[in-house]
């Protein structure tokens, strides 16, 4: 799918992603894309049928808004595991967590831009 980017903002990294929880309004796991860029995170889920597909966006994390990216894993066999703590338009403290493919292109492409707190 094709990503409009505002001026200035390019993609630094899209990875397949599961939300685990971690956030007051989305108490579902929800299965997606991860997008880190210049600017923001995003998360976002396919839906619709073959022929209408469309990216419904669950989060949009501007990186400023960012107190701390937690960037670890569960166990030897689990996926690598981001945690995003930031505070919301309503001033509250949220902290949506994702597996994620990769903790070394994550962790790579986080190193890349300027966040609060990056914690490994």
């Amino acid at each position: 799918m094709r990503r409009v980017f505002e001026k200035n903002e390019q993609l630094l990294l899209e990875d397949e992603a599961e939300y685990i929880g971690g956030h007051s309004k989305v108490l579902e796991s929800l299965r997606g894309k991860l997008v880190l860029t210049t600017k923001k995170i995003v998360f976002e889920r396919i839906v619709g049928g073959v022929r209408h597909k469309r990216p419904e966006i669950i989060f949009i994390i501007d990186l400023p808004a960012i107190k701390e990216l937690k960037l670890g894993e569960l166990g030897r066999l689990a996926k690598p595991v981001i945690t995003v703590v930031y505070e919301s338009d309503e001033h509250k403290l949220e902290q949506p967590s994702f597996t994620v493919s990769s903790r070394e292109s994550w962790s790579s492409a986080i190193s890349s831009v300027k966040i609060g707190r990056f914690t490994l």
